[in-house]
């Protein structure tokens, strides 16, 4: 018993060690271009975007809006709102920006992104899928979206602000397109918070 204790011990000391060179290399060793976004002053260059037509035998056009507001501010005094009506149980919206990178196609690129997300309005239904994109296109429809974060659901998560981050690896011709957003999962308007984005390039 005390063997298998002591194995175990081992094996989450080395996987615990491994993590934290892992994060000293990425952040302190290897040539990573850093870019962070508080949304202080400006959008810092991201955009709003949405795929919001919708429906299949009519198709119509649902609201949605991207703005930066006072609301909820994870750090310092705003954030970017999401808003996109759901009531066609169809639809997606986003903020998108696009990282120019040395033009050579025969490198791979190691992107990470993480950033901070707020709901207050978690309910006992699927509200909607936080997801986001790292490629080298820009999205413009939500099936151009190739990473389902997390769904919305009062039974994963209570309400307030909530880290993600996603990683790929994937090979730029010379530019390197982030977005993160949310799709709409249930038939009501839906509203969360965006903030602290942070994109790591190596």
């Amino acid at each position: 018993m005390k063997k298998r204790n002591r194995i175990i011990s081992i094996c989450f000391s080395v996987i615990l060690l491994f993590s934290i060179v892992s994060i000293i290399l990425w952040e302190y060793v290897f040539d990573v271009e850093k870019f962070d976004y508080g949304f202080e002053t400006n959008f810092g260059g991201w955009v709003g975007d949405a795929d919001y037509l919708v429906g299949e035998d009519e198709i119509i056009a649902v609201d949605w809006n991207v703005t930066k507001v006072t609301e909820n501010p994870y750090k310092g005094s705003y954030s970017i709102c999401l808003e996109i009506d759901g009531f066609q149980d169809d639809g997606a919206v986003w903020i998108e920006k696009a990282f120019f990178v040395e033009n050579d196609n025969s490198r791979y690129k190691h992107v990470k992104v993480s950033f901070q997300f707020f709901s207050d309005n978690f309910g006992m239904n699927t509200r909607a899928l936080i997801f986001a994109s790292i490629n080298t296109t820009n999205p413009s429809i939500e099936e151009d979206f190739d990473h389902k974060i997390t769904t919305i659901t009062s039974d994963s998560y209570l309400d307030g602000w909530y880290k993600f981050s996603i990683t790929a690896k994937i090979k730029p011709l010379d530019q390197i397109w982030v977005a993160i957003g949310i799709k709409v999962a249930w038939e009501t308007l839906l509203k969360y918070y965006i903030d602290n984005v942070s994109v790591r390039i190596r």
